[in-house]
């Protein structure tokens, strides 16, 4: 996912960070892919994976051009 896509969040519907940073990238006119792990049937193992990746699972989580730019 992070390779696919230039702009990548991975989100919780129920995250209320996760809506201000949605928010924030669409005031800018951002283009980005928002994976809500909470509704996508991948999204535990997504979620572990990230886990592998950062060392930590809490989102928003966010990738620009394939680096790790933060989250919660």
């Amino acid at each position: 996912l992070i390779k696919e896509n230039s702009v990548l969040m991975l989100s919780f519907t129920t995250c209320p960070f996760c809506v201000k940073a949605k928010q924030v990238l669409d005031a800018k006119n951002a283009k980005y892919v928002a994976v809500e792990l909470d509704m996508d049937p991948e999204g535990k193992a997504i979620r572990a994976e990230m886990g592998e990746l950062l060392g930590r699972t809490s989102v928003p989580a966010v990738w620009i051009d394939g680096k790790f730019v933060g989250g919660c």
